[in-house]
């Protein structure tokens, strides 16, 4: 990578904690920590996005942070999902949810309909701002050569 996008990493790690802390809340404690380590490759992939978006505006750089957080969250539930239904650890119970695809999905969409009614939304988006905000600090401190366009 020619970018900073790397650098996304560490704050993925820091997301991913924010993360397990939720999951350990729920029925799904056993396979929180599939999360925090593939926590990472999501901040990667957000950093990577965040690099390819030429968000000029002000507002256009917060509703984009919305949008990255829901992206993270969705990334970070269907890997946890997946790990919980088709993994071996299989930590939900299959009275409750269906196996296979169908129960990766049912668990999927419970994670971000929670994710939205429960507000925790409303207290990461700002941190979400936060973050970009200073990842894009650094990205116009590089050299024009260097960045990903």
């Amino acid at each position: 990578m020619r970018s900073n996008s790397f650098l996304s990493a560490v704050p993925g790690i820091g997301w991913g904690l924010i993360g397990y802390g939720i999951v350990r809340e729920t029925n799904l404690r056993s396979v929180a920590w599939v999360g925090l380590a593939a926590s990472p490759l999501i901040g990667i992939g957000i950093g990577v996005l965040a690099d390819r978006i030429s968000a000029s505006t002000w507002i256009a750089r917060v509703l984009f942070s919305l949008l990255s957080l829901y992206i993270a969250v969705a990334l970070f539930a269907m890997v946890i999902s997946c790990a919980s239904v088709l993994g071996p650890l299989k930590a939900v119970d299959h009275a409750l949810h269906a196996s296979g695809p169908s129960g990766v999905l049912a668990i999927f969409f419970e994670g971000m309909v929670g994710f939205t009614i429960s507000g925790y939304w409303l207290i990461l988006w700002p941190l979400a701002a936060i973050n970009h905000f200073w990842l894009w600090s650094r990205r116009d401190q590089l050299p024009t050569s260097l960045r990903v366009t």
